[in-house]
Parts: structure tokens; C-alpha cells; sequence
């Protein structure tokens, strides 16, 4: 009993543990991504201290420097931002997909198993009680699929 309650909840929390899965993937990425640049930034900066703590340096060389230290860091985080976006749009691809196969796949497992063929009970052996759980059990399905139909509207 509780085996086939393990399979279950196995099975309803498979589609969380992907997600989980697939996140952690794409911040290992991105985290990977950001320590890069991260490092190239301080590796630049560095460099930049050292030109500019040249003693024969002119203001015309100091605004060169300048500039293309600045110039490097903006195309450096601009790839950064462009790489970071492309990970999280293709974390949310596999998302959907992932998403929208578990609801595939509930949508089967929740489907009513096939209806056993009915017996035709004869007149003959149904009771008047039985008779009136029937009617009474049809009155009750009327009544329901009536309010439904009132509801939707």
C-alpha cells in the first residue's frame, strides 16, 4: 500500500524536481558567466591603474586610456547581459516543454478507465428500493448538469 503511495507522490513531484534541476543548471551557468566576467573586470581595471601610473603620460594619452578602458568594460558586460538572457530563455523553453509534457502526461493518467460493459438487469428482480436509488440517482445527475449549464452562462 504505501509503495504504490511512494510511486505516486514520485510521480506528482517528478515535474518540481526537474524544474529544480533545470534552474540549478542555469545558475550554475550564469554564475560561472558572471565569476568570468567578474575576473575580467578587475583584470582590465588592473591594467588600466598601470597605464595611468605611467610618470610621462599626457592628458591626450590619459583620455585615450580612458576611454577604451570604458569602452571595454561596456562590451564586456553587454556580453555578459546578452549571454545571461540567452541562458534564462533557454531555461524557459525547457520549462514549457517540461511543463507542458507533465500536463500530458496527468492529462492520460487522470483519463476515467474504459466503462465495463452493464448488465441488463430484469424488471422482474429490481426492487422498489432499488428502483427509487436509480431515480432518484438520475434526478440528482439532471439537477447537477442543469446547474452546470446555468452557471456557465
Amino acid at each position: 500500500m504505501y509503495e504504490k503511495v511512494f510511486e505516486q507522490a514520485e510521480s506528482f513531484f517528478k515535474p518540481f524536481n526537474d524544474m529544480i534541476a533545470l534552474n540549478m543548471e542555469a545558475l550554475d551557468k550564469i554564475r560561472e558567466q558572471q565569476t568570468e566576467l567578474y575576473n575580467e573586470l578587475m583584470a582590465d581595471g588592473i591594467e588600466y591603474a598601470k597605464d595611468l601610473s605611467k610618470p610621462s603620460l599626457d592628458i591626450a594619452e590619459i583620455f585615450a586610456s580612458q576611454q577604451s578602458y570604458i569602452e571595454g568594460v561596456k562590451d564586456k558586460i553587454t556580453a555578459s547581459a546578452y549571454s545571461s538572457y540567452d541562458c534564462w530563455a533557454d531555461a524557459q523553453g525547457k520549462s514549457g516543454e517540461l511543463w507542458q509534457s507533465a500536463l500530458d502526461n496527468s492529462a492520460k493518467d487522470m483519463s476515467p478507465p474504459p466503462a465495463a460493459p452493464k448488465k441488463k438487469a430484469s424488471a422482474k428482480k429490481a426492487t422498489k428500493k432499488s428502483a427509487a436509488k436509480v431515480e432518484q440517482a438520475v434526478e440528482d445527475a439532471q439537477a447537477s448538469v442543469e446547474s452546470a449549464a446555468s452557471n456557465a452562462e
